[in-house]
């Protein structure tokens, strides 16, 4: 038994060692690509499960592959893919076709490196040092693998757009498709050709490949960089287009109550003067009707006055309870159009959201202004029907038309930002909570 136990050390020996430094190259590659998982160190725990998974593909390959298969390689690539696929959708919860996208790229990149460290030492020392010879030969091979994976993934990231913003377009699944599909081919069908033991082809097709894959990572950028632009431009567009609304409807606000006001005092003269039962029964009628068109709300502010008596009267048709805890000389340091746009999409986005409740009980609204130092807090607070989805920190629109939709938040977070703010979103019990953060003197 102690024999037995001492030649499945000696055999786990190289393949234990290959899998640490993988395990640690791709982790501290999903780590640095994607913002979200430093958040979350807990899921570090998940590292002894590639570790002991590629451990064991390690030595199923050296040991239980089957040269007679008409396709030797192939169980051992699926059988890898699987396993970085789940490990990645485990420790980034991104979309699967996101984690199938970075699980290829580890496949690649496991695939190209040690084959050609394998066929240099080969060629160079007549020894495979990733596998055979003295332990201590092994190791100086084994940690220029962990060197070589570590360095390529790091050189990938510089072209590689964090793994939130990727998105699996139809370009972006062509050129991966267009890189995979010969790999996979030659690493597959090499052994059944006689053709793992040829050296040279073996560090050619492993720099062909290294190559392919800075070339994917390198356009995979470019395209996501060229389509963020766009929706940069877009999205720049909404709000001017937005913008100037209301300012048109600040003005028509403002008109509207001066005339409001005239007109009241006019009325009130008319109904104390000299005039019959009647007629002071129809003046005081329609100082009933244009009563709504009054201000509703002083808040010290006057862009900000008028955006919340105009989303007020909408939340009274609606039967919204919306309560506004807000001071407007906190945001003396906003421009007014910017008020308009914060307060505008976030209390459009709290409507929308409390008028798909049923009861009208259930529909409510509140917004705080809190003073903290030298930063101002808005909090927006709204119930809901169906509990949002977050992703990348925003909402998921759960309209059909999803590209023409999305935007009001995303304007937000970009007025927030001219002002050195931050946007944050998330659900508290049965409210959906927009959180924002305006540093004064920081406008542009």
């Amino acid at each position: 038994m102690t024999a037995g136990v001492s030649a499945l050390l000696r055999a786990a020996f190289s393949p234990a060692l290959i899998s640490v430094g993988q395990t640690l190259a791709m982790t501290a590659f999903l780590l640095r690509g994607d913002e979200a998982v430093r958040r979350h160190p807990g899921r570090l725990g998940l590292m002894p499960l590639l570790f002991l998974g590629g451990t064991v593909s390690q030595m199923g390959l050296r040991m239980t592959i089957d040269r007679s298969l008409p396709v030797p390689m192939l169980p051992f690539i699926l059988a890898t893919v699987l396993l970085y696929q789940a490990y990645v959708c485990l420790f980034t919860r991104r979309p699967w076709e996101v984690c199938m996208f970075v699980s290829l790229i580890f496949l690649m990149v496991d695939n190209s490196v040690w084959p050609l460290i394998s066929s240099l030492s080969r060629m160079l020392l007549g020894v495979n040092y990733l596998y055979e010879g003295d332990y201590a030969l092994r190791l100086p091979a084994i940690l220029l693998l962990w060197v070589l994976e570590y360095g390529l993934l790091r050189l990938l990231l510089r072209f590689l757009p964090p793994l939130g913003r990727i998105r699996m377009t139809g370009y972006t699944l062509t050129m991966t498709i267009a890189a995979v599909i010969p790999f996979l081919c030659i690493r597959s069908l090499s052994s059944a050709m006689q053709l793992l033991e040829n050296k040279s082809f073996q560090i050619l097709t492993a720099s062909c490949f290294l190559v392919e894959l800075v070339t994917l990572a390198r356009g995979i950028g470019v395209e996501t960089g060229e389509r963020e632009r766009l929706r940069a431009l877009e999205l720049r567009r909404v709000l001017d287009t937005q913008q100037q609304q209301f300012h048109l409807k600040m003005q028509h606000i403002d008109d509207v109550n001066r005339k409001y006001h005239d007109m009241k005092n006019i009325l009130l003269v008319l109904e104390s003067g000299a005039a019959t039962d009647d007629m002071r029964a129809g003046v005081r009628r329609l100082i009933g009707d244009i009563r709504p068109y009054e201000t509703l709300v002083e808040t010290g502010n006057g862009a900000l006055d008028i955006v919340l008596s105009d989303k007020l009267r909408v939340c009274q048709q609606e039967e919204i309870r919306c309560v506004p805890y807000v001071d407007g000389r906190m945001l003396y340091f906003v421009d007014p159009l910017d008020l308009c746009t914060i307060f505008g999409n976030a209390l459009d986005n709290a409507i929308e959201s409390c008028r798909q409740q049923e009861n009208p009980e259930n529909r409510q609204i509140s917004i705080r202004t809190v003073s903290r130092g030298t930063a101002v807090v808005l909090v927006f607070r709204n119930t809901f029907a169906m509990r949002p989805v977050l992703r990348d920190g925003l909402p998921v629109s759960t309209k059909a038309d999803r590209a023409n939709h999305g935007y009001g938040l995303r304007n937000i977070r970009y007025v927030v930002g001219r002002y050195g703010g931050e946007m944050s979103c998330r659900v508290s019990g049965e409210e959906f909570v927009l959180t924002l953060l305006l540093l004064r003197g920081q406008d542009d």
